[in-house]
């Protein structure tokens, strides 16, 4: 809230989770409640200030941390996303 309040301060960017930030993830209760917050935490402050704030929330992606059954938790055609491609979507 302090920041907000700074006339430098003109965008607010936080990286969600496509998978986590809706709806339950199995296996992952921390980071899907951390998820959720954010979520929460960006859409009030959305309300209360003026200042540009985005959430960005990417699928999965191929990085250390991609659970195993990723691919089997996806749709048919959905693609695990490439930290390239998304940093350059960012």
């Amino acid at each position: 809230h302090h920041c907000l309040k700074k006339p430098f301060l003109k965008q607010i960017i936080a990286v969600g989770s496509a998978i986590a930030e809706d709806k339950a993830d199995s296996g992952a209760a921390s980071y899907a409640a951390a998820k959720h917050g954010l979520k929460g935490l960006l859409h009030s402050l959305q309300a209360e200030t003026d200042k540009d704030v985005r959430l960005f929330s990417p699928g999965y992606i191929n990085a250390e941390m991609l659970p195993l059954a990723a691919q089997s938790r996806l749709a048919p055609g959905v693609k695990i996303h490439q930290p390239e491609d998304l940093a350059r979507e960012f």
